[in-house]
This record gives structure tokens, sequence and C-alpha cells, in this order.
């Protein structure tokens, strides 16, 4: 193989690699943006268990923002964009009558050519990944923070809260408890009537009641 077709295949081999790279960076992106999607239901399950007062709920939306940011970066890293992908149709046509080592000296540099335009689109591709995974990483450790964070400082509490009024009630209930005892323990005696007790006679007169008979 002579050297002019020997570096054209080397080029058209650079150029190939480089408009791979382009559909790896778009494949990340969209899985990585899938992934991303999902943090945001998962956040709202534990709103509940952090949103306590107003300022956990300020901060709770911090995660979201760079979450949302996130994505919008790697939306953007998935735009179409203008590549060049070397030699066009009808650049063929018109050299179809040269010498091959003039086709491959031309091949060289539209390929040449090609590959330093396309580093301007890719860059921004690339930096738009590198600043949607910097957003999402970010949100997740700040979730995470701010999860533990609560967790530790109004979670205790609370606990505390409920151990006081549960003790709260059970003195209420003891006392209610010991009260009914002494009310059902303190013996009354009761109050009668005449027809609810036995008449007998004693000390009469037998006389009396002799000559009754």
């Amino acid at each position: 193989m002579e050297t002019p077709e020997l570096l054209a295949a080397k080029s058209r081999e650079l150029l190939n690699d480089q408009l791979a790279s382009v559909d790896g960076n778009n494949a990340k992106a969209g899985t990585i943006t899938a992934i991303s999607a999902l943090f945001i239901p998962i956040s709202f399950s534990v709103f509940d268990k952090i949103a306590t007062t107003q300022f956990w709920v300020l901060i709770f939306f911090i995660p979201i923002i760079l979450n949302l940011s996130g994505i919008y970066f790697l939306m953007m890293a998935m735009r179409p964009k203008k590549l060049f992908h070397g030699m066009g149709f009808s650049e063929i046509h018109q050299h179809k009558d040269e010498e091959p080592e003039q086709i491959y000296l031309f091949e060289i540099g539209i390929n040449r050519d090609s590959y330093n335009d396309n580093k301007i689109p890719i860059s921004k591709q690339n930096n738009f990944i590198k600043y949607g995974l910097y957003f999402i990483y970010s949100s997740a450790i700040v979730l995470t923070l701010i999860f533990f964070i609560n967790l530790i400082t109004v979670k205790p509490k609370n606990m505390s809260d409920n151990n006081q009024n549960t003790s709260t009630s059970s003195g209420n209930n003891s006392n209610q408890t010991s009260g009914g005892n002494n009310a059902s323990t303190g013996r009354q005696i009761p109050s009668t009537n005449s027809g609810q007790r036995s008449v007998i006679e004693k000390g009469g007169n037998p006389k009396g009641d002799i000559l009754k008979k």
C-alpha cells in the first residue's frame, strides 16, 4: 500500500472514530436522562419525611432544581448537530478522472478539515454532558445530606415530644384509674324506708291480747 493510500485510510478511520464518539455520547446522555427522571418521584416519596417545616420545604427544592438543570444539559447534548463526514458525492463525480494519488491526497485533506470542523460541536456536546453529570451528582449528594441532617435534628425532637405526650397521657390514665378505684372501693350505707324493714311487736299487754280474742 502506498503512502497516500495509507494516509487516506488512516484519516478515514480517525474521522469514523470521531463520529462514533458522538453516537456514544448520545447513548450515554439518554441513559443518564432516563435514570435521572426517576430521581424526582423518588425525592417526592421522602418529601413527607423531610418537609416538617417551611424551611425544610424550601431546602427540599434545591436538589430538585439541580436535577432538572442536569437533565436540561443532557437534553442539550442530544440535540441534532451538523457534522462533516468526509468527501461528498458531488466531489466524487468531479474527481473521477484524476490520478489515484491525487484522489487520495484530496481525501486526506477533506477528512482532515472535516475532523477539525467537527471539534467545535463535539466539544460543546462533551461540555453539556459534563455539566449535566455535575448537576445530577450534586442533586443526589444534596438530597442525601438533607435527609440525614433532617433525620439527626428533627426526628429526635419529635421522638422526645412523643415520649413526653405518652408519659403525660399515661399519668392521666393512671390518675383516672386510681380515682375510679377509690370511688369503687369507698363504701356508703344507703337510706331505707319503712316498707323495706321487718316489723315485730315487743312488750305488748298479754291481757289486752286475751281480751281482744
